[in-house]
């Protein structure tokens, strides 16, 4: 049987979704505005985070223990949000919505299961060890763990975390200023 090719890529992948015209016009406003503006709200702020947008945030140096790259995370959010609220993506093994994206974003390489220790030493690259939810899961374990040690609320979704990041941060609004840090253009439009 053959797929429509206007749906799906010749890996039998579904296509990749055009994000919304609207989100990239706002993007490029927003985007000026923070060029021209250079300043950070201030006075009582609380953050909330996009976990996987924190995840992929900086690469993980090589010959470095699981704990070690914790505790990179720990130092960046707590210098640079304070004691944050934390939203991540869940990985609980049942089909999710984006499975066809993280197939897409792994090269179609799913990697092996790591079971680690926090002393371990990692001998994969990240992106290898993340395209595993198994191994994903895990990690955002035990990162969550150790961001809450040091004050952040963290908080697990069953499975795409997008509408959780949103309506955390729109509900903890209502008692304190919040900032909403993140990169994907669904949170955008979920404001919106």
């Amino acid at each position: 049987m053959q797929s429509p090719p206007a749906l799906f890529e010749s890996s039998c992948l579904s296509r990749e979704a055009d994000k919304p015209v609207p989100a990239d016009a706002r993007w490029k406003v927003f985007e000026y505005e923070l060029t021209r503006e250079q300043t950070l709200p201030s006075g009582n702020v609380h953050y909330v985070l996009d976990g996987g947008a924190l995840l992929h945030h900086f690469p993980w140096p090589r010959g470095s223990t699981f704990n070690n790259i914790c505790q990179l995370y720990v130092n960046y959010v707590s210098s640079k949000y304070g004691r944050p609220t934390g939203v991540f993506d869940g990985y609980q093994g049942g089909p999710s919505i984006k499975d066809a994206t993280h197939l897409r974003r792994s090269g179609g390489c799913l990697g092996l299961t790591v079971n680690f220790a926090e002393d371990m030493v990692i001998k994969s690259k990240k992106d290898e060890f993340l395209a595993n939810e198994v191994n994903k899961q895990r990690f955002i374990n035990l990162l969550s763990s150790k961001l809450e040690m040091h004050g952040c609320t963290v908080t697990d979704a069953r499975g795409d975390a997008d509408l959780l990041i949103v309506t955390t941060a729109v509900e903890a609004a209502k008692f304190k200023d919040r900032v909403l840090v993140g990169d994907d253009k669904d949170l955008l439009i979920l404001l919106i």
